[in-house]
């Protein structure tokens, strides 16, 4: 009870001081924002979820409010709590190595096959009138699409670089 209290205590905390900076930033005031301490070492439910809040990661949180009058307050404590996490401002970026990796073909045929099987059952969706499922599939299909881009122009660009590697 007391731990779980303190762990979402300092959860509200992360999240509005991550959105403090976030505010700094958007106004302008870059070194303000340096100057915010966000304490994810506070509590273990902060510390594991340090990337997803402020770093690398895409993030979704959901809430859970009450309609009851007697949950007014904690529902209310929830919606502001929401609020103020999505002014949070992660920036997701793929960490991958591409010129490590030694069948680039393998890699860029898996991504083409995973479109065309997306795009496949997109239409069957379509043609069931899901647009739940559709609209999950566009995302899927839109993440796939971009990481064949990031493929294909990291392989470009490390050709280019063993290139000139040999040229030297």
């Amino acid at each position: 009870g007391v731990m779980v209290n303190k762990g979402l205590h300092q959860l509200a905390l992360c999240i509005t001081r991550l959105a403090a900076k976030a505010d700094h930033i958007a106004h302008g005031h870059d070194s303000e924002a340096e100057k915010v301490h966000v304490p994810y070492r506070d509590s273990k439910l902060t510390l594991m979820l340090r990337e997803a809040l402020g770093g690398n990661a895409r993030t979704a949180m959901i809430a859970c409010v009450a309609p009851s009058m007697s949950c007014l307050a904690d529902s209310l404590s929830t919606l502001k709590l929401v609020e103020r996490a999505r002014s949070v401002n992660t920036k997701p970026n793929v960490s991958l190595r591409i010129c490590d990796s030694v069948d680039h073909g393998a890699e860029v045929n898996e991504l083409e096959d995973k479109i065309s099987r997306t795009r496949l059952e997109m239409k069957k969706a379509s043609t069931r009138g899901d647009l739940t499922e559709q609209e999950m599939l566009s995302e899927e299909l839109e993440n796939t699409e971009s990481m064949l881009r990031l493929l294909g122009g990291s392989l470009h660009g490390c050709m280019r670089d063993e290139l000139r590697a040999s040229a030297k």
